[in-house]
């Protein structure tokens, strides 16, 4: 008998924990700490327009200057290695036959609405 009343205890009070969850998140109490976001989408191209040697951190680098013809990226010149998060040497541009004038596609999400971070870039090639 001892062990139904301590079973139907412990059932009350996991019932009680859930609903004050609930009222808890329902409440505001994270209300847009992230909002959904509404973006835009962009399909761009961005076409090399320089490549210079960067020196980081004792590494001899190439830097792949870019100009975009859409969203907010064709504001200022952006760089493929900072648009990708990759080191590019000079074994790199070979491998992937970069030169001034060639362009490639992406696709630019742009946050309209909300707490996002963005621009979020998809890039349509597979850089080896």
């Amino acid at each position: 008998m001892k062990n139904i009343i301590f079973i139907s205890l412990l059932i009350i009070a996991c019932i009680f924990s859930w609903f004050a969850l609930i009222v808890y998140f329902n409440n505001g109490f994270l209300e847009n700490t992230n909002p959904a976001c509404e973006w835009q989408t962009f399909e761009t191209l961005g076409k090399v327009t320089e490549i210079s040697t960067l020196d980081k951190n004792g590494k001899d680098l190439l830097s792949v200057k870019m100009k975009f013809n859409g969203s907010s990226l064709k504001n200022e010149p952006q760089y493929l290695e900072q648009l990708q998060s990759i080191d590019i040497d000079s074994a790199f541009i070979a491998r992937n036959k970069i030169k001034v004038g060639l362009k490639y596609k992406f696709t630019v999400h742009e946050a309209i609405s909300g707490n996002c971070e963005s621009p979020v870039i998809t890039f349509h090639h597979n850089l080896k």
